[in-house]
């Protein structure tokens, strides 16, 4: 490949930079004008950036040229904002135009995005072989770190202006829209709103808030792309399954051959169809052409990155069913189960506002790798459980063991369900739980339930006085371990840390001695501070993965194969 220059170009009305890769043969010019200089640092800066080759770059996708445009216009509230969009260069005459939400939350369009990280972004060149021009729209000058979701009105706002725009400058062309990752779920309630009939195309949308959206009226229109080998905890594929399904979407498999080894997100994932460029830029070009496409692209086999089920499991003696996600090992069964019982949920968590699906991948992980299966049942009120969720207790209750009993009703009913099912092996199961689901295992620990190996508490307690930090009535959650203490012959190994804003050390040893000198057995494990809330010591695994190793071990259940690898997450 010839060498290249940049040209820089300054044009009038809208403020841009415009650059164009050109051969070296070619006669070297550069259109500055009357620009600031400033300004001809900025796009000198920008030209190098898109020269560059970016790391992890299918060799099969030529690298787009970008032009810069800055739309400038007034919020509702009169401010003033600025949004720039990229446009692929080098489509004289495009038969589409796909304008696509940006995923990230800080205007860093140049630095970020535009350096293969979107799979619209590295495919860019080759849609502009098929007549295709990509326009990128970055985060506007008032994102301010919001998230798409959070801001989900103001990048309609956005997506208008540019839309606008993009009409103008394209007169006659189509318009059709694009997304990855967490733009998808306010891109189409942002279409659901609008007039007309566009297609959108969504690459591993995150919808895990959007279980009881209601998108019926896009169907025809809008093309999921889901990728079920891709280990990105933050785009489930059950969720993207889950949209197509309820609302009549078209969702298309991006399969590899191969499910990720480790856990991440973003650039040279899966989850950004890194090495499906071609296949990725054939489809946009079908979907938008009106020609047929097949249900996948990519493997004619495809791979899951995780084996999961969603169920539901009755209440005895009540109209109330429950939701539970279960999470199966690699290999043949039947697996040993751990039940992890989570802790008390904000009524403005995702859980409760948005039906998210309660489901804990970190934790999840780790009994995985040691061939444990995984139930996540979820308490009344939280995700799609039905019932009213209750959050807060009686300060004044002198029952111990009043709050753990009524988060064990609605958990004892799963483990009953676990039992009958032909995968799992009903005399191999943990119980576990986090804070209050802590709490609430040491409870059922106390039941000695049939089949019940093990037990884990991860910060397991109880705060009456309504706030964090204060011990005033601590001395109730001694008394209920205590009381616990007295018929538990589960062993059982309790994880906590220094720090914790619930729980001081003090009284974890002695809720620990409590325990058992009425008779329990527990291995305590406190880790020292690492400069995290020590309350949510659960979410970082490599403090206590080896305690959890020798637990297993001691229950009688195999050394895990291997130590998981943690890819950086992100987008």
């Amino acid at each position: 490949m010839m060498p290249v220059t940049p040209i820089l170009a300054w044009a009038g009305r809208h403020v841009a930079c415009t650059v164009l890769l050109m051969e070296e043969s070619a006669v070297r010019r550069l259109f500055i004008g009357l620009m600031h200089p400033m300004r001809v640092i900025l796009c000198a800066t920008l030209a190098l950036l898109l020269i560059s080759p970016a790391s992890g770059q299918s060799s099969d996708a030529p690298a787009a040229a970008w032009s810069m445009q800055t739309l400038s216009y007034r919020a509702s509230d009169g401010r003033a904002v600025s949004l720039t969009l990229a446009l692929s260069v080098g489509v004289p005459a495009p038969a589409s135009v796909v304008l696509v939400a940006g995923s990230a939350d800080q205007p860093n369009i140049v630095a970020g995005k535009l350096n293969s990280f979107s799979p619209w972004v590295r495919a860019a060149g080759l849609l502009a072989q098929r007549g295709i021009e990509v326009v990128y729209m970055d985060a506007a000058s008032d994102a301010n770190g919001r998230s798409t979701i959070q801001r989900s009105q103001e990048l309609a706002r956005d997506l208008r202006q540019a839309a606008g725009y993009l009409h103008e400058r394209f007169a006659g062309v189509p318009l059709a829209y694009g997304s990855y990752g967490n733009a998808g779920q306010p891109l189409l309630d942002f279409l659901k709103s609008e007039s007309g009939t566009p297609q959108a195309i969504v690459v591993s949308g995150d919808f895990q808030k959007a279980r009881t959206t209601n998108w019926s009226a896009l169907s025809g229109r809008v093309t999921l792309v889901a990728v079920p080998s891709a280990k990105c905890t933050a785009i489930p594929f059950y969720e993207q399954q889950w949209v197509a399904s309820q609302q009549h979407l078209r969702l298309i498999q991006a399969n590899y051959p191969e499910p990720e080894k480790t856990i991440g997100c973003g650039k040279g994932r899966q989850a950004s169809l890194t090495g499906l460029e071609v296949p990725f830029a054939d489809l946009v070009a079908d979907l938008l052409a009106g020609r047929t496409v097949a249900d996948f692209i990519g493997s004619p086999t495809a791979q899951v990155a995780w084996r999961e089920q969603v169920m539901r499991y009755a209440i005895p003696g009540e109209d109330i069913h429950l939701e539970m996600t279960l999470l199966l090992p690699d290999g043949a069964g039947p697996f040993p189960v751990m039940i992890f019982s989570h802790g008390d949920v904000e009524m403005d968590s995702s859980s409760i506002r948005y039906k998210q699906r309660l489901r804990d991948m970190t934790v999840a992980a780790e009994f995985l790798r040691n061939g444990v299966a995984v139930a996540f049942p979820a308490r009344r009120g939280v995700g799609m459980s039905e019932g009213l969720y209750q959050q807060s207790w009686s300060r004044a209750d002198g029952d111990a063991l009043y709050a753990a009993r009524r988060h064990a009703a609605d958990v004892l009913p799963a483990i009953e369900m676990l039992r009958t099912l032909p995968q799992l092996d009903g005399s191999r199961m943990i119980i576990a739980g986090q804070s209050a689901g802590g709490y609430t295992t040491m409870y059922l620990a106390s039941l000695n339930l049939p089949g019940v190996i093990g037990a884990i508490n991860f910060s397991g307690g109880r705060n009456d006085n309504g706030g964090f930090g204060s011990s005033a009535l601590i001395p109730t959650m001694i008394r209920g371990f205590g009381e616990s203490g007295k018929t538990t012959r589960t062993p059982m190994l309790w994880i906590f840390a220094e720090q914790d804003s619930r729980y001081p050390v003090t009284t974890i040893k002695a809720c620990h001695d409590a325990f058992t000198a009425a008779g329990g057995r527990a291995t305590l494990v406190i880790v020292p501070y690492n400069g995290h809330d020590g309350h949510f010591i659960y979410h970082y695994p490599a403090a206590w993965r080896a305690s959890l190793d020798t637990y297993l071990g001691q229950i009688g259940l195999p050394a895990p194969t291997a130590t998981p690898a943690r890819a950086a997450t992100s987008g």
